[in-house]
């Protein structure tokens, strides 16, 4: 009985793995939103958002203070994105889209 719940857990673990690796940027962009609306986390914890909202003020000085946590968030975003997308096609390489 143990074989057959190991078999069907490995079985299982592919489609989990998808199903956090693809649901990890939509996690990550609302955190943002939320602490760019002032409305996330508390001001000691880091966060993209409150990083790009203390930036607004200093946009007419210097465009760099957004542009470059703006650039990080968006590129973090877009790696995860992109690596769902990979370990989704290496557990289901005959899948159709």
């Amino acid at each position: 009985m143990a074989h057959h719940v190991q078999t069907d857990s490995a079985k299982s673990t592919g489609p989990i793995l998808v199903i956090a690796s693809l649901a990890l940027p939509a996690y990550v962009t609302a955190e943002a939103v939320l602490s760019f609306l002032n409305v996330g986390v508390i001001a000691p914890t880091a966060s993209w958002g409150a990083t790009v909202l203390r930036s607004t003020s200093f946009f007419q000085a210097n465009p760099f203070y957004m542009l470059v946590p703006a650039i990080s968030l968006t590129t973090l975003v877009l790696a995860f994105n992109l690596f769902g997308d990979g370990v989704r096609d290496a557990f289901d390489p005959k899948g159709q889209r």
